[in-house]
């Protein structure tokens, strides 16, 4: 499983580079690689604590290290949550994705239309 949470306060106290080393010991289904492509495409400093991110750069974060995992399911609370338009085009294909390839998705949020265009 994996999660992102509607408080997204994922290891306020590291920076990107000692939560994706932490991610990777906590889970073998973690893909590192993966989430290095996600937070490079999401324009993640990763010299900074998580703490001091604005919150988009905090739901970036937790988005590329919970879709970085390979899990059967997937629970997202609010994944888009501050992200600006474009991030949140290309975060809802890859929650599609992630259907497509058989994954169990449950996906909840306050933007109706984003839900409904996401649940076709």
């Amino acid at each position: 499983m994996s999660f992102v949470p509607e408080e997204k306060n994922l290891y306020e106290n590291l920076d990107i580079e000692s939560t994706l080393r932490l991610s990777s010991r906590i889970s073998p289904r973690f893909n590192e690689k993966q989430a290095r492509e996600l937070i490079e495409n999401y324009k993640l400093p990763t010299g900074r604590r998580s703490e001091r991110f604005p919150s988009g750069m905090r739901t970036a974060l937790y988005l590329a290290v919970a879709l970085s995992t390979d899990a059967d399911l997937y629970i997202l609370d609010e994944p888009t949550w501050g992200l600006d338009p474009i991030m949140r085009d290309d975060t809802l294909e890859l929650i599609k994705e992630k259907v497509i390839l058989g994954k169990t998705v449950i996906y909840t949020s306050h933007v109706i239309p984003e839900v409904k265009e996401d649940s076709r």
